[in-house]
């Protein structure tokens, strides 16, 4: 009885539970965006309730689609792992929350962060990715993101879809620039219909 009990248990521990399955990208380990969506509202109105400055960093991996081209979906999983880890290397406090926004886009939550701070973390972070060979499927590959900065100091009228937009914008402005660089959504007006280039 007690071994059946002890097998039953160690099944439970690894068997993940359906708020992990919701919550935890099964591929990377980062939350779901489903996850992002809940806890930025959450973090807008703690940051509106306070008066302090709030900061979204959105990410997309340049040219993505080659890789998969190039080297298999295996490979291609396994890069999105090695960037994720790369990415979240770069992160130090625990307030900061970083998820996979979907495909090979992930995003950074940065509560009390101003915008200037943050555009400096981003371009770490992009030294980084840019800087680190990645391991996938027994190939080194070289891969480099773009990066979207969008900051806020929320009041009663702002909302996190406006934030989110301003990020895209950034980021589709860096993708039409030149890849591998940091776009600043201070400098960019939101407006409907764009959306960031894989």
């Amino acid at each position: 009885i007690l071994n059946d009990l002890l097998k039953h248990l160690s099944l439970a521990i690894k068997t993940p539970t359906l708020y992990e399955v919701a919550v935890i990208d099964q591929l990377t380990g980062l939350y779901t965006k489903r996850f992002f969506v809940q806890e930025i509202g959450q973090q807008l109105r703690i940051a509106h309730r306070h008066g302090t400055p709030f900061t979204l960093i959105l990410m997309d991996i340049d040219r993505f689609k080659s890789v998969n081209d190039t080297y298999g979906h295996l490979a291609g999983d396994e890069c999105l792992h090695e960037v994720a880890n790369t990415i979240g290397g770069g992160l130090r406090r625990p307030a900061d929350i970083l998820a996979r926004y979907g495909g090979e886009e992930f995003v950074v939550v940065l509560p009390y962060i101003e915008n200037e701070n943050a555009l400096y973390l981003a371009e770490q972070i992009r030294k980084r990715v840019d800087l680190q060979p990645m391991q996938a499927d027994g190939n080194e590959l070289h891969v480099t993101i773009s990066i979207g900065v969008s900051s806020v100091t929320p009041t009663d009228q702002d909302d996190r879809k406006d934030l989110i937009a301003a990020a895209d914008i950034a980021l589709y402005e860096a993708k039409n620039t030149g890849r591998n660089k940091v776009c600043n959504a201070g400098q960019l007006t939101v407006h409907e219909g764009s959306s960031a280039a894989s």
